[in-house]
């Protein structure tokens, strides 16, 4: 994986601002192994201007996952959503191996609470140029 430029700083700077406002679990594999198991406010919604940010941060450091939805998307779904540019780019980070990913798709299902999206659960199929594939699973709910 390559590193990418200020992408690691950015994520770091938003996760620092917006501070824990979901709990959750978000779980994610390259191959078979593990390299993010994010629980309670390491497993981030955020409802940014544009975009559902969904993040995943390992509760043992060993990585994360980061990527985001439109929030144009209608309904609960399930939504098949391509990577695109968002409001956040789409990353991974492995043990210190960093990458953009540039293909792939999240599956997104929302559940509405007098209209707005409160938990957001669903799956991730990411690409690797040359290093396979990232696959997980979260669910993730807004704190009151």
């Amino acid at each position: 994986m390559k590193k990418s430029i200020n992408t690691k700083e950015q994520l770091e700077a938003l996760l620092q601002e917006i501070g824990h406002v979901s709990d959750g679990v978000f779980n994610a594999s390259v191959g078979k192994k593990p390299f993010v198991s994010a629980t309670k406010g390491n497993a981030v919604l955020y409802v940014a201007r544009n975009d559902f940010l969904i993040i995943g941060v390992d509760d043992n450091g060993r990585g994360h996952v980061a990527f985001c939805v439109p929030r144009s998307l209608a309904g609960d779904g399930p939504h098949d959503v391509m990577c695109y540019k968002g409001d956040l780019s789409w990353t991974a980070d492995d043990n210190g191996n960093y990458q953009l990913i540039k293909s792939g798709r999240a599956t997104v299902t929302f559940f509405r609470k007098e209209g707005f999206p409160y938990v957001v659960s669903g799956d991730i199929d990411f690409d690797f140029s040359d290093e396979g594939k990232i696959t997980g699973n979260f669910q993730i709910k807004l704190r009151s």
